[in-house]
């Protein structure tokens, strides 16, 4: 698989993620929204908060990746042809960050994912707890899915970029 291939698919599988990112945003944000006008019940008091919070967060994730990436392969097109010993050097720096930056976004969702289960554990007589925990854990374990995809690809890229780099 050339440069030109292997760069192309991963952003693609980048622009693909991202879309998955803006709808675990809005569904959040349109959940949290809807259960704000359910204000009557005791469990969906709190549950809006966390929907709103990592709701956004996604959809900002996703609306900057979604609309960077086409100027982003674009320039990198360029480079690989005009020269590929940068090209090389600065994809390799860029996406080793990327991947050293996974580890802190899974164990950020796996602590909210945590917690709340703790939470449901040890309050499961408090409504407005448990809504907030299980509003919690419908919105991480997608974005937890996200990451892990996202890393796999992310490793996949470094690899191709090491390995192409190697045969020069």
């Amino acid at each position: 698989m050339e440069v030109n291939q292997f760069t192309a698919l991963y952003f693609s599988w980048e622009k693909t993620s991202s879309l998955f990112f803006i709808a675990t945003g809005l569904i959040g944000i349109t959940t949290a929204l809807f259960l704000w006008q359910k204000t009557g019940s005791e469990i969906l008091r709190l549950a809006p908060y966390p929907l709103i919070i990592f709701g956004s967060l996604s959809l900002i994730v996703g609306c900057t990746i979604f609309f960077r990436t086409d100027a982003q392969v674009s320039g990198l097109l360029s480079l690989v042809q005009l020269d590929a010993t940068t090209y090389f050097q600065q994809e390799l720096e860029r996406i080793t960050s990327v991947n050293q930056n996974w580890a802190l976004y899974k164990w950020g969702e796996l602590l909210v994912i945590a917690t709340s289960l703790i939470v449901i554990m040890i309050f499961p007589d408090k409504s407005d707890l448990l809504g907030l925990a299980l509003a919690s854990i419908m919105i991480a374990v997608p974005l937890l899915t996200l990451d892990i995809i996202g890393e796999r690809n992310g490793l996949w890229y470094m690899a191709k970029i090491t390995s192409y780099k190697g045969s020069l």
